[in-house]
Parts: structure tokens; C-alpha cells; sequence
């Protein structure tokens, strides 16, 4: 379970979410990592630091995304936290979900995007 959740919401050519999941002693780790201090509690900056994170990797992914022909447009991230966080519901019918395992801890993304439903019926 997750404490911690940044998502990125996708719309363009896909649509749907993209979001990263942490459980909150490793939400800290990461903040702490990324500015080389101890972190007790995840505030402005922790948000802003986790913010980063899951833009760098989320601008990676739309900009290879574009490289085959869907432009995504990405929302700033929004923020879930609380013992037990589910993912926002999205549009698309399924979700692939991988974690990543590191020195700081364990980071679950879960993707989910589809064609716009017009586009789909279109096809």
C-alpha cells in the first residue's frame, strides 16, 4: 500500500494518468536524496521535489511517445497522501503497474492511457 501518490494527468493523443507511488518513509528518502539532507516530513518542498521527479520521468516518456506520433500534453502534478491511497480513475481500460526497487526504496508507477473514446469508435 502507498501513502504517497504524485500523478501526472495526460491528455492529447492519449489520454488518462500516469502515477507514482511511494509509502511515506520512502517518499522521505527520496526528498532527502534529492536535497542532501534529512527530511521528517513531507511538506511544500517535499511535494515540489516529488513534483520533479515524476515530471522528468513523465516528460521523458511524452517525448518518446511523440517520436511514434501521440502528442500528450501533461498536467502539472497533483498530489494523494494518507495510509492506503487509491489511483485516480481514468478512462482508459487498463493500467500497467511496475515498481523499481533502490537504495532509497521502492517507487510504484502505474500508467493508464488510452485513445480518446471518440477516437477509438472512429478507428
Amino acid at each position: 500500500m502507498s501513502d504517497v501518490c504524485a500523478f501526472i494527468r495526460v491528455t492529447g493523443d492519449l489520454v488518462g494518468w500516469v502515477s507514482y507511488e511511494l509509502r511515506k518513509k520512502d517518499a522521505l528518502r527520496v526528498v532527502g536524496a534529492m536535497i542532501s539532507e534529512r527530511v521528517f516530513e513531507l511538506d511544500e518542498l517535499g511535494h515540489s521535489a516529488l513534483g520533479e521527479v515524476a515530471n522528468m520521468i513523465t516528460g521523458n516518456a511524452a517525448a518518446a511517445l511523440e517520436t511514434a506520433g501521440y502528442t500528450c500534453d501533461l498536467k502539472p502534478p497533483d498530489f494523494l497522501t494518507g495510509v492506503g491511497i487509491e489511483s485516480p480513475s481514468s478512462p482508459a481500460p487498463v493500467q500497467i503497474r511496475t515498481d523499481f526497487r533502490s537504495k532509497v526504496g521502492v517507487l510504484a508507477v502505474r500508467i493508464s492511457l488510452g485513445e480518446p473514446v471518440g477516437t477509438m469508435l472512429a478507428a
